[in-house]
C-alpha cells in the first residue's frame, strides 16, 4: 500500500452486497463512498477525484453504461480513469460497449469470493 490512502468510488444497487464489498475495502484500508445508484455516482465523480471506480452495470437512474456515456459526452471521462465494471451479466455486447469507453476491466461479481475480490481490486489499484 502507498503512503497515501487509495480512494474507490463503489457504485452498486444492491444493498447486501454493496455493504459487503465496502466493509471488505475498508477493513483492507480503503477510503470508499458507496452509492447505490448511477446518478449519485456521477455527482461524486464530478466533485471528488477517486483511484478506483467500481460501477455496476444495472442500477437505477443511471446505468453504469449510461454514466460512462455521459461522462464522455461531457468530456469529463477522465473523472473514471481505473473503472472496473461489475455484473452478473453474462452479455459480452454489454462488455464490448463499456470497453470502447476506455474501462481497466470488469468482475463477473458471482465468480469472486471475498478473497479474490480483494485481490482483484488491488490488482486495479496497481
Amino acid at each position: 500500500m502507498d503512503d497515501f490512502t487509495k480512494t474507490i468510488l463503489l457504485a452498486e444497487d444492491e444493498s447486501a452486497l454493496r455493504d459487503l464489498y465496502k466493509n471488505l475495502l475498508v477493513k483492507e484500508g480503503y477510503d470508499v463512498t458507496a452509492v447505490d445508484n448511477g446518478q449519485a455516482a456521477y455527482d461524486q465523480l464530478i466533485s471528488r477525484k477517486f483511484d478506483l471506480l467500481l460501477l455496476d452495470i444495472l442500477m437505477p437512474k443511471l446505468s453504469g453504461l449510461d454514466l460512462l456515456e455521459r461522462l464522455q459526452k461531457e468530456d469529463k471521462l477522465g473523472a473514471a480513469v481505473r473503472t472496473v465494471m461489475l455484473t452478473n451479466l453474462s452479455d459480452d455486447s454489454k462488455i464490448a460497449e463499456a470497453l470502447k469507453y476506455g474501462i481497466r476491466g470488469y468482475m463477473v461479481k458471482s465468480n469472486y469470493t471475498p478473497d479474490t475480490f480483494i485481490e482483484e481490486v488491488r490488482h486495479y489499484l496497481e
